[in-house]
C-alpha cells in the first residue's frame, strides 16, 4: 500500500461536518409553515364564525341579538368566557390572540368584538363580517351626549374632534377588511337598518346563506332595548 498517497489528504470519514444554521432554520421554518397549511385546510371545513363589529353604538348588541332570535346562537361574551373587561384596552389588545382558544367554540356561532381588535383575531380561521357604522353627525351627536354627562365644558368642539378620529379610524379598518382573504364581509349602515329593517335584514339573510328566519329577526327589531357600553368587546 502507498502510504504517502493519502498523506495530504483527509478520509470521507475523518471530514469535519460543516454546521450551516440557514439550511436547519429553512428546514424549520418549512415545516412549520406545512402545519400551519395542514391546520388552516381542516379549517375550511368548520363553519364560519360570525363577527359582529363596527363602529361605538352602532346598533351591535341589538343585531347580535336579532340573529340570536332568528337562529344564529351567539357565543357567550362574558367577562369570564372572553376577557375581563376591567382590563386596560392597551393589555386587552396584547392578551387578545392569546385568547384564540375560545375561537374553536365559536364556530357556527356569532360573536360580537371591538372594530379596533378585528386585526387580532386569528388568520387560521374564516369569518364573516358585519360592519355596522353611523354617520359623522350622529358621531358627534353620541359623544356629545356623553361628554355632557361627564361635565364638559366644551362638549361639541371635543366631541367633533373624537367623531372625525373614529371615523378616520374606521375607514383604515374597513380598507383593511376588505383585503382579508378569510374574511367575508357586509357593511350595513345604523340608521337604514333602524328605518328599513326589512331591506336591510334582507341582506343580512342573503350574507349568510339564507340560515336566519327573516320574520322572527324583525320580532326582535327594538332599538330601546339594547345599548352600547364601552368595554372592549361590545
Amino acid at each position: 500500500m502507498n502510504s504517502g498517497a493519502g498523506a495530504g489528504s483527509v478520509s470521507l470519514f475523518e471530514a469535519p461536518v460543516k454546521w450551516n444554521p440557514c439550511k436547519y432554520e429553512c428546514r424549520i421554518l418549512v415545516r412549520v409553515c406545512m402545519l400551519r397549511i395542514l391546520k388552516w385546510l381542516r379549517k375550511q371545513d368548520e363553519p364560519m364564525i360570525t363577527v359582529v363589529s363596527g363602529m361605538p353604538d352602532s346598533g351591535k348588541r341589538l343585531l347580535l341579538n336579532v340573529l340570536s332570535v332568528g337562529g344564529l346562537p351567539k357565543y357567550d361574551t362574558s367577562p369570564d368566557a372572553v376577557i375581563d373587561l376591567a382590563t386596560p384596552r392597551s393589555a386587552v389588545a396584547d392578551n387578545f390572540p392569546k385568547k384564540s382558544v375560545w375561537l374553536n367554540q365559536s364556530n357556527g356561532k356569532a360573536i360580537l368584538i371591538d372594530y379596533t381588535l378585528l386585526g387580532s383575531l386569528d388568520p387560521l380561521f374564516r369569518y364573516r363580517v358585519i360592519y355596522l357604522e353611523k354617520s359623522i353627525d350622529e358621531l358627534i351627536r353620541y359623544h356629545s351626549e356623553l361628554l355632557v354627562e361627564q361635565g364638559s365644558r366644551t362638549p361639541a368642539a371635543s366631541a367633533r374632534m373624537i367623531a372625525n378620529s373614529v371615523h378616520l379610524r374606521s375607514a383604515r379598518i374597513k380598507n383593511w377588511l376588505v383585503k382579508q382573504p378569510n374574511m367575508e364581509h357586509l357593511f350595513l349602515n345604523r340608521g337604514e337598518l333602524l328605518a328599513s329593517p326589512v331591506a336591510q335584514l334582507k341582506r343580512i339573510r342573503v350574507f349568510l346563506g339564507e340560515s336566519v328566519d327573516m320574520h322572527k329577526m324583525l320580532t326582535a327589531m327594538d332599538p330601546h332595548i339594547y345599548s352600547e357600553t364601552a368595554s372592549p368587546i361590545l
